[in-house]
């Protein structure tokens, strides 16, 4: 095997620092995930269940979080319910929301 046939990894940082669009300010950062509730919502794409599993095994192996409660959308292409957002905002202390394929 040649290096030429070896492909390159990118990784990213998905780390945003902090800005305002059109006068929507990003939430602040937590200080720690130690007794914080977390949401996981998937939204109905192949796999995004299996990545959001594996981050909550994540979550509960490197951080004392509270709790971690899985959600996911109705159906794949339609946004999610304001009723299922709102719910996770007012519930939860966190959200990660994952894209599958």
């Amino acid at each position: 095997m040649t290096t030429e046939s070896v492909k390159k990894m990118i990784a990213l940082d998905p780390r945003a620092e902090e800005q305002t669009v059109d006068g929507v300010t990003m939430a602040p950062r937590l200080d720690t995930l130690d007794g914080k509730r977390v949401a996981l919502l998937h939204d109905q794409k192949l796999n995004g269940d299996k990545l959001l599993f594996m981050v909550a095994d994540l979550l509960k192996e490197q951080y004392e979080v509270g709790e971690v409660v899985y959600h996911a959308k109705p159906f794949v292409s339609d946004v999610s319910p304001p009723e299922l957002l709102d719910g996770i905002a007012q519930k939860f202390d966190a959200a990660v929301i994952a894209i599958g394929d």
